[in-house]
């Protein structure tokens, strides 16, 4: 299982690159950064293994439901593990939504109370995503 690492630059750049643990290259060649047909995500490619290296979105703060619901419908199948997040076993779109809480939310600092009337598990980062989209919409 690859190993994901987020990076963050302020207001809402957030990349996401993949990496073998098993792999010892010092460099991954990449075509760069290409569409993926989800709104404000762009996918890199990795030439020599052609699986996808890296995920970019520039207005993640603004565009997150649309990439997480994206990635949720039409992302790869393949897992993740987050070490940054000492998080296993993800689904992509789940750790976008661990960078929306994380990253944007201020890891739940941001969020309004009472946050929502509709029961939403604290340890589910897509759930506080996704409800945080809702609630600043009908709000």
């Amino acid at each position: 299982m690859r190993n994901l690492e987020i990076l963050f630059n302020f207001p809402g750049l957030v990349e996401v690159m993949a990496t073998d643990p098993d792999d010892d290259r010092e460099e991954i060649p990449a075509t760069g950064y290409s569409d993926t047909y989800i709104a404000d995500l762009m996918v890199d490619y990795d030439t020599e293994t052609q699986r996808p290296y890296a995920w970019m979105s520039l207005n993640f703060d603004s565009t997150y439901p649309a990439v997480i619901w994206g990635l949720k419908l039409h992302g790869p199948a393949e897992h993740f593990n987050v070490p940054q997040a000492n998080l296993t076993d993800l689904p992509l779109y789940a750790t976008f939504g661990w960078a929306y809480y994380h990253f944007i939310l201020e890891d739940g600092a941001r969020l309004p109370q009472p946050f929502t009337s509709v029961e939403i598990d604290p340890t589910d980062y897509t759930q506080l995503a996704l409800g945080h989209a809702l609630a600043t919409a009908s709000g």
